[in-house]
């Protein structure tokens, strides 16, 4: 019997969009962007944002020709 199907390569996704709300040991931390952020605690609200280069992944078409499965007609045979 074959065995699973391997997994497709995953894509990768903004930080903030899937981690939006993170509680801390100092507080709630909202993610507004993948730079800046929100930390609640009960003392104070505080703001920060991160400065430099936002590192490019260049693979973001890499898996685009792969075949889906044993019956994608985009295939060329």
């Amino acid at each position: 019997m074959p065995g699973p199907a391997p997994r497709p390569p995953e894509f990768r996704w903004d930080y903030a969009a899937t981690h939006r709300f993170v509680p801390t040991i100092s507080g709630l931390v909202i993610n507004i962007t993948d730079r800046c952020v929100i930390l609640v605690n009960p003392f104070a609200v505080v703001p920060g944002c991160a400065i430099g280069h936002i590192p490019v992944y260049g693979d973001l078409f890499a898996h685009m020709d792969d075949p889906k499965g044993p019956g994608d007609s985009s295939v060329p045979q």
